[in-house]
């Protein structure tokens, strides 16, 4: 007869998971494609040091997106997260088609754009508190989307 190793009750794990907080930039960017023009909230994430999640200006998620929590290096939200960089990143590319990313190579590629537009805004990666917002005045970073689709910051 072989023995079982029992399972950890479930009140176990929730003491051993960690909530760490997600740091919104509202209004970080604006995007300009043609004529089409649409600002973004900018969802810092502490746990993975970097952007993971992205909302439109008018969009509701830095308000219901407040942390993240993980288990044994195991994130809640690593199925949508934008930061390919954190190791508890599992992003699922069907949960990433509204920012119009349909493979792993363009979520790669969007990251770096990301990653970069992130530096333009020169944000203090130790400068995070919990339910902490930014507000940049009007908007922050411009960001125009050229004929051939390439994104360039517009100079301040």
């Amino acid at each position: 007869m072989t023995q079982t190793q029992p399972t950890q009750p479930d009140f176990i794990n929730f003491l051993n998971q960690k909530s760490y907080p997600v740091h919104w930039y509202i209004r970080a960017f604006t995007i300009k494609d043609g004529d089409k023009k649409q600002t973004f909230n900018m969802g810092y994430c502490t746990y993975g040091k970097g952007v993971a999640f992205l909302d439109s200006a008018n969009g509701i998620e830095c308000l219901v997106v407040h942390d993240v929590i993980v288990l044994e290096n195991k994130c809640e939200d690593g199925k949508w997260c934008l930061n390919i960089s954190c190791p508890a990143n599992k992003a699922e590319i069907y949960r990433l088609k509204r920012y119009q990313i349909e493979s792993a190579a363009e979520l790669k590629r969007f990251y770096s754009k990301l990653s970069k537009w992130t530096k333009l805004l020169k944000i203090d990666e130790d400068k995070h508190e919990l339910y902490n917002v930014t507000k940049f005045p009007k908007e922050g970073l411009k960001i125009t989307i050229g004929s051939d689709k390439t994104c360039q910051p517009l100079k301040q």
